[in-house]
């Protein structure tokens, strides 16, 4: 279809948890907006986190509790990316339309985190990603 915006970005990242584990968090950002899945369901109630910005002033991240959504096995948290205000087109009243305002390559990140009976915490799952995965 002439003029069709070419699909949203996504990634994958596979994460298999250990026996007992007692807490996992994954902590989330993007240039854009994002929405994350683990094994297929919604991470979290927002939809297209995270919300307007100045993103030349600030970046908001989100955090979600996965603990009891966490499977034996393996786990895969899934994400998808859209334009959002950083890279999206953004209409006011009287003002000429405009596209990328902040940026013309979106990102995310994504950390997900485990903290250990013992206190002690591991980072497993660092990644950016600014392209389109297919």
């Amino acid at each position: 279809m002439p003029g069709a915006a070419p699909p949203a970005p996504g990634s994958r990242l596979r994460a298999p948890p250990p026996p007992g584990l007692p807490a996992a968090l994954v902590s989330a950002s993007a240039l854009g907006v994002y929405e994350l899945r683990l094994n297929g369901t919604r991470v979290g109630d927002q939809i297209l986190a995270p919300e307007w910005t100045n993103y030349h002033k600030r970046i908001q991240y989100q955090t979600y509790d996965l603990t009891d959504k966490l499977v034996q096995g393996q786990n895969v948290i899934g994400s998808w990316l859209g334009n959002g205000y950083y890279k999206g087109r953004v209409n006011w009243p009287g003002i000429p339309e405009r596209r990328c305002i902040y940026g013309d390559k979106l990102g995310l990140i994504l950390e997900l985190d485990i903290e250990w009976s013992g206190k002690e915490r591991q980072r497993l799952v660092e990644r950016w990603v600014n392209e389109i995965v297919r």
